[in-house]
């Protein structure tokens, strides 16, 4: 398995558009002047955001504590395993509200304070549907769900965590066919990570679950079946990231040597679900085909020995993601420029500290991006004005030896060479600057930062289109702008190519993120600006009257 065809194909659509801009300005000015319930339940460390509930404990189980908080109070006989009704553990730390059920010992449900689903519920990153395998269930070696006995639940801490009491433990104890499994699972507070700690003494082989695909991943991939940005499960080998698409495989896969595993899960644009082995914890993680979804889980060893791992549940943001493990960081792909993208994420998140607006945070990131590539674009600009003064030179040569390509190439590089031009000069500062449309183009596909992030007046989500499709018009209207002052002498086919590339950029950018199109349209503005400054120094110089549009 490769990695994700959508960090590549992101890739590939910027690489077209910037060679369409390429192109644009190679010819303008190179020729003329020259960018519900999860399942088993798992030990772990994780933020919830509100209030927790106290479960419901007949007499003769085991309790937990009050709302707010306590101890636990703790029956002194505890009834056979068929006698263990169904319980359900709130857990509130601050981020994320989780819900575990005894039946299975899994994750019911995760729901994170600080983001909302397109029905404004908070998401839900381990909802899956009732009849399939929850989060954290046990399966057997081909991946079907096994008979679910109700376990004893045990929970050491308070419901509620704050910085007072920050941590909390949920464990279940209960048998399988025959096996005595334990699961335990500790919470933090002002965290999206839960520890998990499973051990599983008997003959039979299981796999912990990670679940069948959770309905929100269901939803974005029914919501955006052509996105750019990767929906469905993932794996991290090593330094290989696999992300297989839904439906797109009919066979189970095994990933990862047991050494090499880093982590497994499920992910979309702008939250994970994912399960990273403790050091020195070995796992492989299998995936199997269930119609149109999928289901993915990890071999347990068959030696009673526990194996450690860590979860994290919640959004696709850096730093969230570094705190819980350096190796969740590589659930946000920013594909080949990543050595770029996370630098100009870090910009943005730097000027939003004092401007509290990430429509603003683009512009200023904009500025900054021209301000370091001025120097390129004057040298560009002067390369190409003095291919300008070559043109009626270049045209005489074209027309005396146009039946000789090979003699009028040689003639052409002795004239470059005689007059001290490049003649390549003016597209090396294009080229320098590709990465860095690359790397800002695949940010803010996957930055959730800009999720829901509103600019002014119509823009309410930086991450969706312009609603009325205003900026882009107005985008549209500075590239015509940009054509009308750059010189238009030369060949007419290729002048009236050029006229139509605002049409066509106008209706490509219709549906980008009015992020994106906010970066460029401002970029377009800045560089209006630098070629009228430009100009005027340039007719100060020479005494030559500016070139005048066609």
């Amino acid at each position: 398995m490769k990695e994700s065809d959508n960090s590549g194909g992101r890739t590939v659509l910027a690489l077209g558009l910037s060679l369409v801009v390429l192109f644009a300005y190679y010819v303008l000015v190179s020729k003329y002047y020259g960018t519900t319930p999860p399942l088993d339940a798992p030990l772990g460390q994780f933020d919830s955001p509100t209030a927790a509930t106290a479960t419901a404990s007949p007499a003769g189980t085991a309790t937990v504590p009050a709302e707010g908080g306590g101890a636990p109070t703790t029956a002194t006989d505890v009834p056979a395993a068929a006698d263990i009704p169904e319980e359900f553990v709130e857990i509130n730390t601050g981020l994320m509200r989780a819900t575990l059920s005894n039946r299975g010992a899994v994750l019911q449900n995760v729901r994170l304070t600080d983001y909302t689903a397109s029905d404004k519920r908070p998401v839900d990153v381990a909802a899956v549907p009732p009849e399939l395998v929850k989060v954290l269930a046990l399966v057997d070696s081909n991946g079907e769900p096994v008979a679910t006995a109700n376990y004893q639940v045990t929970l050491s801490g308070p419901n509620v965590l704050s910085a007072a009491e920050p941590e909390t433990r949920v464990r279940f104890e209960g048998s399988l066919n025959g096996s005595n499994v334990t699961k335990e699972l500790v919470f933090h507070h002002d965290s999206y990570t839960i520890g998990v700690t499973v051990s599983v003494i008997g003959a039979g082989a299981y796999s912990l679950a990670l679940g069948a695909t959770p309905i929100w991943v269901a939803e974005e991939h029914k919501l955006n079946p052509s996105s750019y940005n990767h929906i469905g499960p993932v794996f991290l080998a090593g330094t290989e990231r696999e992300s297989p698409t839904l439906g797109g495989q009919s066979a189970a896969a095994q990933f990862g040597a047991p050494e090499r595993l880093s982590f497994f899960g499920w992910e979309s644009a702008y939250f994970g679900l994912a399960l990273a082995p403790h050091p020195g914890q070995a796992l492989i993680a299998r995936l199997w085909p269930r119609g149109e979804d999928y289901l993915i889980a990890a071999d347990l060893p068959r030696d009673g020995s526990i194996r450690e791992a860590t979860l994290y549940a919640g959004p696709k943001k850096l730093e969230r993601l570094a705190a819980a493990s350096p190796v969740f960081e590589q659930l946000v792909d920013f594909g080949t420029f990543s050595i770029l993208s996370r630098p100009l994420l870090f910009l943005l998140n730097y000027f939003y500290r004092y401007v509290a607006n990430y429509g603003i945070c683009i512009i200023l990131l904009t500025v900054l991006v021209r301000v370091l590539f001025f120097p390129l674009t004057s040298t560009s600009f002067k390369s190409m004005r003095k291919m300008q003064k070559l043109q009626p030179k270049m045209k005489a040569l074209r027309e005396r030896f146009k039946k000789d390509p090979q003699r009028m190439n040689e003639e052409m590089m002795k004239l470059f060479k005689d007059n001290k031009v490049n003649h390549l000069s003016g597209c090396l500062p294009m080229l320098l600057q590709l990465p860095v449309f690359f790397a800002l183009y695949n940010t803010f596909y996957v930055a959730i930062e800009l999720r829901g992030a509103p600019f002014f007046l119509w823009i309410n989500d930086l991450s969706e289109k312009d609603p009325y499709y205003v900026t882009p018009i107005i985008m549209g209207i500075t590239m015509v702008i940009q054509q009308r002052m750059t010189p238009m002498q030369g060949d007419p086919r290729q002048a009236q190519i050029m006229a139509i590339m605002p049409i066509i950029f106008t209706f490509m950018f219709l549906k980008f993120p009015s992020g994106l199109v906010l970066y460029w349209l401002v970029s377009n503005l800045l560089t209006i600006a630098q070629q009228y400054v430009l100009n005027k120094s340039a007719d100060h110089g020479d005494g030559e009257p500016a070139a005048k549009a066609a």
